[in-house]
This record gives structure tokens, sequence and C-alpha cells, in this order.
């Protein structure tokens, strides 16, 4: 991946959940707080599949490394968590060429 990239979260719940927060690294979230509380509340809905894409974009500066975007999904007080590896090496802008005539 590159910093400033976009990528997506598909998120697939059964089982009647409550609610699935998406937890993305506090170094993103720290250069975008849109990053931040993405929360999705079941909460009286009574569907037993969810289905959801969450679309996010890897900060422009964030620096190179091994990052976790972490999903926490809840059910009647309990909690089950996965984490999604992402290993960002260079940017967008890298790409990206400049000439003048």
């Amino acid at each position: 991946w590159n910093s400033g990239e976009a990528g997506k979260v598909h998120i697939y719940a059964a089982s009647f959940v409550d609610s699935v927060f998406i937890e993305y690294p506090s170094d993103w979230v720290d250069i975008d707080d849109t990053l931040a509380n993405r929360i999705y509340d079941y909460t009286g809905n009574q569907t037993k599949e969810k289905n959801e894409t969450d679309l996010f974009y890897i900060p422009l500066y964030a620096e190179n490394g091994e990052y976790n975007i972490i999903l926490h999904a809840f059910k009647n007080g309990r909690e089950k968590t996965v984490s999604l590896p992402v290993v960002t090496d260079g940017s967008i802008l890298e790409e990206i060429r400049t000439r003048l005539r």
C-alpha cells in the first residue's frame, strides 16, 4: 500500500450483531480525524445478516510501516475482534511527475 491510496473494509456480520466499530491506527487518526469513530449501529435492525463497505484513505503523510485496522463486533455485551494488517511503503506522490516546458 502507498500513503494516499484508497481502500475498502468489507463488513459481513451475521447472527443479529448489535454494532460494529472500526478502529483505524491512531497514527492515521491523528492526521485525518475522519477515520475516527466509524461505528455501524444495528440496534433495532432485525435482519440477521449485515453487509457494509467502509471506504477509507491512508493519510497522505502517514509514515511507512506496519499497521492494523481492528474491527470490533458487539452482540449482547460480548465482543469479537478481527485485525486486518496493512503495510505502507511509499506514497502516491512518488508517482507524480512534473514537467516544465
